[in-house]
């Protein structure tokens, strides 16, 4: 069995501020945070600064997706539930069904 392999950036910490900001612990430095806005694709560290995609701001549009696609049980639940299919009607064909429409 392959062993996964674990980095700084698996023990961050993801915190919701707002409807499209997150709060994200630095990996490398203890008790430093940095900002995300998933809306304008922005983050306040310092490759965000320079306009560099950064791991904050994948973590963090990471955590929108998963807000975004988590459904309460009963709804996952009714969703799997097969649909009900209408009663099929069985209709002559050809010219049985031509003598059927014209009433002949």
């Amino acid at each position: 069995m392959a062993r996964r392999h674990r980095n700084r950036h698996d023990t961050a910490t993801v915190r919701r501020t707002g409807r499209y900001t997150f709060e994200i612990t630095s990996g490398t430095r203890a008790g430093l945070t940095h900002t995300q806005d998933v809306l304008h694709l922005k983050c306040s560290c310092e490759a965000g600064l320079e306009g560099i995609r950064c791991w904050h701001l994948a973590r963090a549009l990471m955590a929108e997706q998963g807000y975004r696609t988590i459904k309460p049980k009963k709804a996952r639940d009714a969703r799997s539930a097969p649909t009900p299919q209408p009663p099929t009607l069985t209709r002559p064909a050809g010219m049985a069904a031509l003598l059927e429409a014209f009433g002949v």
